[in-house]
C-alpha cells in the first residue's frame, strides 16, 4: 500500500471476531470475554492513558503478570500509537531498574498490589495504576468516546513492541519489534499451527515473556481463537491443569516442557483425571527432549508440535502434526530467509521485523554477520527439517568432537528411576569439557540412596553411548532451576556445580 502502510490487521480480526470469546478467566469470567468487550474496554482504558499524558511513541511498561489488565492494557497502548513494554513480575527491583534504565518508559502501568514491591523505581508522574476488571466494565457503559474504537494504520518501520528477552545468554536485551512485519509472520505462523475461531487454547505461559505474549494477544487475534488464560508455572495450577482444560473445554495446549514432565509424574502416581478433548499441544521455550515427548503423547493421546524461534527470530519452524516425528524441531516455516555458516550456527533474514535492541548498538552490532542475525544455535538442516543440536555457547567439546546436551539427557530419562535431566559442559585442561547431568528422580525412586542411583545411573550411559558422551557425575537433585520462561538456569546448575565438586 502506499507511503508503506498496510491493511490494518487488528482492526480487521477485531471487527470479524467481535463475537467471539476471547479471554476466558478461571473462576473470574467463567463465560469469558468476547473480542468486542476487550477492544472496548481497551479504548476506555486508551483514553485514560491519553489523560495521562500517553502520546505517540511513548514508551510504556506493563507490570501486572498473567491478568486480563495486561491485555487490556497492551491494546490501549497500541491505540495510541505508543510502544507496550511487558517487565517480568519475577524480577527484582534492581532487575527490573536495569530495564527501566534502558527503556525509560513515559509511564508505568502497574497492579496495585505490585506496587509497594517496586515502589522505589516509581513516581507519582510515571505510575498508572491499572483499573480493576469490574471498573473499566463500568466506565466502557458511560464512555461515548469512539476516538479509541480502532486500531491506527501503522507503517512497515513502526514497532509493535520492545520485548525484553530472558536472559539466558547475558544481560536481557530489549527487541525492537516491528508492528507490521511482526503480524504478518505471525499470522502465517497461526496457520500453520492450524488455529482457527474452533480453537481454544489452555495458556500458562508467563505474558512478560514473548512466548506467552505471542500466544495470547498476537496468535489468537489474527485467527479468532480463544484462550483460557493461567498463572505460568503455578503448582496449584499444574496439579489441575487436566481439571481446568476439561472445565473451559481447551482443546489446544501452549506450554512447555517442565510442564509437560510435571504432568507425566503427576499421572504416573495417578493424581490426574481427564476427560480432554485435547487434540494438540504446542511445545516451545526450551529443548524437548525425544523421550519425554514419545510419552506425553502415548500417555495423554494428544500430538505434540514443536516450533523453534527465538524473540528476535519469530517462528523459524514448526512441526507438521501430520508428519511422523522424525527427531527435528520442525519444518522450515519460509517466513523468513535462512542459511547455515561454517561453524554450522544458524543465520536468518529478520529485518522485516526485528529492529535491532534498544538503546544497545554494541549488542545489535554483535546480533549480526553480514546482515544476517545469528540465532546462536548450532544445527542441521535435512529435507527441510532443522535439527537442533544445542546453543553455540552449550555444545560441548570432548576429545575434539562435539556433543549436544541434549543427546545425553534424552538417554539418562530412558532410565526408569529419572524423571527429568539436564546436562551442562564444564570446562577442563585436558579433555576441554567434564559432562555433568543434574537429575530428578520420580516420586516413588526418591528415598532410594542417591549414591547407589548416580552410579546405576553413569552404568546405563555407558551402555547406550559412546565413551565420550558419558557424564563425569550425575548429581541427584531434588528440582531443577528454571527461569521464568521455564528454561533451565544454567547459571544456578554451575553454582549447584561448584558446590557439588
Amino acid at each position: 500500500m502506499e507511503g508503506g502502510e498496510q491493511m490494518n490487521l487488528l482492526n480487521d480480526s477485531f471487527h470479524k471476531y467481535r463475537d467471539n470469546i476471547y479471554i476466558i478467566l478461571p473462576d473470574i469470567e467463567d463465560e469469558g470475554l468476547t473480542y468486542g468487550q476487550v477492544n472496548s474496554l481497551s479504548a476506555v482504558f486508551a483514553g485514560l492513558l491519553k489523560m495521562s499524558d500517553v502520546v505517540e511513541n511513548d514508551r510504556v511498561c506493563i507490570i501486572t503478570g498473567n491478568k486480563i489488565q495486561f491485555i487490556i492494557a497492551y491494546f490501549a497502548i497500541l491505540k495510541l500509537k505508543a510502544i507496550p513494554i511487558a517487565i517480568n513480575i519475577r524480577l527484582n527491583v534492581k532487575e527490573v531498574g536495569i530495564q527501566f534504565n534502558n527503556c525509560n518508559p513515559k509511564k508505568v502501568v502497574i497492579l496495585p498490589t505490585l506496587f509497594k514491591k517496586y515502589s522505589e523505581l516509581l513516581t507519582k508522574k510515571n505510575t498508572f495504576l491499572a483499573p480493576s476488571l469490574n471498573d473499566l466494565k463500568q466506565w466502557s457503559l458511560y464512555n461515548t468516546d469512539k476516538g479509541y474504537e480502532t486500531f491506527p494504520d501503522r507503517k512497515d518501520e513502526e514497532l509493535l513492541t520492545i520485548s525484553y528477552t530472558s536472559g539466558t545468554t547475558g544481560t536481557p536485551k530489549g527487541a525492537m519489534l516491528k508492528h507490521n512485519g511482526w503480524l504478518r509472520a505471525s499470522k502465517k505462523y497461526g496457520e500453520l499451527l492450524q488455529l482457527s475461531e474452533q480453537t481454544r487454547i489452555m495458556q500458562a505461559l508467563p505474558l512478560w515473556q514473548a512466548d506467552g505474549c505471542i500466544a495470547t494477544v498476537t496468535l489468537p487475534v489474527l485467527h479468532g481463537s480463544s484462550v483460557v488464560l493461567v498463572e505460568p508455572f503455578d503448582e496449584i495450577i499444574v496439579n489441575e491443569y487436566f481439571s481446568i482444560v476439561d472445565k473451559y473445554r481447551a482443546n489446544y495446549l501452549f506450554t512447555v516442557p517442565a510442564i509437560l514432565s510435571r504432568l507425566l509424574l503427576l499421572a504416573q502416581d495417578g493424581n490426574i483425571k481427564f476427560h480432554h478433548n485435547v487434540k494438540y499441544a504446542k511445545v516451545s521455550s526450551s529443548v524437548l527432549l525425544p523421550e519425554v515427548k514419545n510419552k506425553f503423547q502415548e500417555t495423554f493421546g494428544i500430538k505434540v508440535m514443536e516450533n523453534y524461534g527465538s524473540t528476535e527470530g519469530n517462528a523459524i519452524t514448526v512441526s507438521d502434526p501430520n508428519d511422523d516425528d522424525n527427531g527435528s524441531v520442525g519444518k522450515i516455516t519460509g517466513i523468513c530467509e535462512l542459511k547455515v555458516n561454517k561453524k554450522a550456527e544458524l543465520l536468518i533474514k529478520n529485518q522485516e521485523w526485528f529492529a535491532g535492541y534498544y538503546n544497545n548498538q554494541e549488542k545489535t552490532n554483535e546480533a549480526f554477520e553480514d546482515g544476517w542475525f545469528k540465532m546462536i544455535d548450532v544445527v542441521e538442516i535435512k529435507r527441510d527439517y532443522i535439527y537442533l543440536l544445542g546453543r553455540t555457547d552449550d555444545i560441548m567439546n570432548k576429545f575434539g568432537e562435539k556433543i549436544s546436551p541434549s543427546q545425553i539427557d534424552d538417554v539418562i530419562v530412558q532410565f526408569e528411576s529419572v524423571y527429568e535431566s539436564v546436562t551442562i559442559g564444564y570446562k577442563n585442561e585436558v579433555y576441554n569439557d567434564d559432562i555433568y547431568s543434574f537429575i530428578v528422580l520420580k516420586n516413588a525412586d526418591k528415598k532410594i540412596y542417591s549414591k547407589e542411583i548416580e552410579k546405576k545411573i553413569i552404568d546405563f550411559c555407558s551402555i547406550k553411548l559412546p565413551p565420550h558422551k558419558v557424564p563425569t557425575k550425575v548429581f541427584i537433585v531434588d528440582e531443577i532451576p528454571v527461569i521464568s520462561s521455564g528454561k533451565p538456569d544454567k547459571k544456578k546448575l554451575l553454582e549447584l556445580l561448584k558446590d557439588r565438586k
